[in-house]
């Protein structure tokens, strides 16, 4: 693991880091481009140290990018480091021409450290920083000579990036959003958190923000509650659905072939896997994994997997769903509903939590699912991965 700091200029761009995250998330990777200042007139003075830096990140090996403007510091999980852009993403601004790129770091991953806060900067993280090219000395701010990107070692060496989560995905998060996460782990998932959706996280993490918010109040409506609940389920009902029929498509090819009904319009179970991801209702999934002809094919799936995703489930979504109309459409959800659902959803107290059963389901699928679905209209289609 090596090290590299970037000062990055609002000059070029006032939302840089956001720019990045956003090809981050759509993408799972984006290329930060070091761009070459108008007004430098010499080279890097240590062009063979970043070269050599450059030609040995790899995935087993990677580059710790930090990057500040001295107000806010972030470190980026490099994988790569290329010349030219090829076909790598990058955010637009790049693109018009203006700007002449020294190299493009292949992000991976983004970790936020300090935002806002010019001292803490200063006297906690970049103090942390010495400067091999440099004489070893610890990272001045003033009255520097330095070029970037500037190759640093740490004091106290970190690897922020050994959890097995993506941390991108908490960039900018408030400090309370982040602290409920942690509790919501290490109280009710623990690593299983980190095989959800991220989208699934966020509404788990929000609903039970909204919910301590407001739990001393009789008259609030929980409504919005209930609906990040149902996209909770709605993300990772979907996904585990897929599997089973993948799983199953293996046993018996026909049930490709089978149709159900979502938003009154009829679709076929092989249109789970097509490029856009058909995506049923939670009502529709129930009615998949009752369709007689996947109920015949129990037998063949892993045991857990038969009895919770064709036995308990099916009744599950259709108590949920019935819940989560009633309130939506006709009335105010109650505390008391809301807590209901909570509790199955987070595994309160004595309860089983709905979500980690639904991982299990997944990853007990996953496992014993080793070939390729046999259909995709006239050639094969790998089962998909989780988005």
């Amino acid at each position: 693991m090596q090290n590299l700091l970037v000062l990055y200029n609002p000059f070029y761009k006032t939302d840089v880091i956001e720019a990045h995250l956003e090809t981050l998330k759509k993408e799972g990777k984006v290329a930060f481009g070091k761009i070459r200042p108008k007004t430098k007139d010499k080279e890097h003075k240590f062009p063979e140290s970043l070269e050599r830096i450059y030609q040995t990140t790899n995935p087993d090996n990677f580059l710790q990018l930090f990057l500040t403007d001295f107000a806010n510091l972030f470190v980026a999980k490099v994988e790569a480091v290329q010349h030219n852009l090829g076909q790598s993403k990058a955010p637009k601004y790049y693109k018009d021409g203006k700007y002449d790129v020294e190299a493009w770091f292949m992000i991976t991953d983004i970790q936020e450290i300090e935002r806002n806060d010019f001292a803490t900067i200063r006297d906690c993280h970049l103090s942390n920083f010495i400067t091999p090219d440099y004489g070893n000395h610890t990272f001045r701010i003033y009255g520097n000579d330095y070029d970037y990107p500037l190759r640093i070692e740490m004091k106290e060496e970190r690897n922020y990036f050994e959890s097995p989560q993506k941390f991108y995905h908490y960039v900018f998060k408030s400090k309370r959003f982040l602290t409920i996460k942690e509790h919501l782990i290490n109280l009710s998932f623990g690593e299983h958190a980190y095989k959800l959706h991220h989208l699934s996280l966020d509404n788990i993490i929000y609903a039970e923000m909204e919910y301590q918010d407001n739990r001393q109040d009789p008259l609030y409506d929980f409504s919005a509650v209930m609906v990040r609940y149902s996209k909770i389920l709605e993300q990772e009902i979907y996904l585990l659905t897929k599997d089973i029929v993948a799983f199953l498509s293996h046993v018996d090819p026909t049930i490709l072939e089978l149709r159900y009904e979502s938003m009154n319009r009829s679709y076929l179970l092989s249109g789970l896997f097509g490029k856009k991801g058909q995506k049923p209702s939670l009502h529709a999934h129930s009615k998949i994994l009752t369709l007689s002809q996947i109920q015949n094919l129990r037998s063949k799936l892993p045991p857990f997997v038969a009895d919770f995703g064709l036995g308990e489930l099916p009744q599950v979504l259709q108590d949920f769903t019935f819940k989560r109309n009633k309130g939506v459409h006709e009335r105010p959800i109650s505390l008391q509903e809301v807590s209901g659902v909570r509790v199955k959803i987070l595994g309160v107290a004595h309860d089983k939590s709905l979500v980690k059963s639904l991982l299990k389901c997944l990853v007990q699928c996953r496992l014993e699912l080793k070939n390729p679905v046999p259909y995709s209209q006239g050639s094969l289609r790998t089962v998909s991965t989780r988005a």
